[in-house]
């Protein structure tokens, strides 16, 4: 007898997705890494890492720290109308570096181009620099091909991903190479 296995709910995605992409920012943007000797070995834990921030952000909790860089009224009122991002936070190139705001939204099946709209929406509102939709399936090729029609009306700065926490790595479609800010032209495969 084989086991089934169901499929994750939306929130068991939540902490994956912030670890996966703290992991990227730390290793891959940040000009000195808190988890990784400039020769790749690994010298800290990476549930140390706080630069980026990122906040689970969906039930409407954030913290003092998020709300000191974010708009906290525009946050509450949007809040209040059930349109909040997944996950928040900033994240700091140099120490010295203004702030750059990210916002991930996550959906359990395949992203829509409403999905993406959804996340410009968040990106747009919050002046995000880094914005996600991502999910376990990605986005299907037919949908991509429109969004890329459509590039700055439908996308923006939007990153569609996919990610399957422990077993399929984070991956953005390779048509979204000369698209994606650093460093994620390099997870386009």
């Amino acid at each position: 007898m084989f086991k089934e296995t169901k499929p994750p709910e939306k929130e068991e995605l939540y902490f994956p997705y912030l670890q996966e992409l703290r992991g990227i920012f730390d290793r891959c943007y940040v000009a000195e890494s808190y988890v990784y000797a400039k020769d790749g070995r690994q010298i800290a834990p990476s549930d140390g890492i706080t630069n980026p921030h990122l906040e689970i952000t969906a039930q409407g909790n954030f913290s003092e720290k998020l709300q000191n860089n974010f708009e906290y009224y525009l946050f509450k009122a949007l809040s209040a109308e059930k349109f909040k991002p997944d996950i928040m936070g900033f994240v700091q190139k140099k120490p010295s570096s203004k702030k750059e705001f990210i916002t991930v939204e996550v959906k359990l099946g395949a992203i829509s181009i409403k999905d993406v709209l959804q996340a410009k929406a968040y990106a747009d509102i919050f002046n995000a620099k880094f914005s996600f939709v991502i999910s376990p399936e990605g986005i299907p090729p037919e949908k991509l091909k429109i969004i890329l029609q459509y590039n700055n009306a439908l996308r923006g700065n939007v990153i569609p991903a996919s990610c399957l926490p422990e077993s399929s790595p984070f991956r953005i479609n390779p048509l979204l190479a000369k698209f994606v800010p650093e460093p994620f032209p390099m997870f386009c495969k």
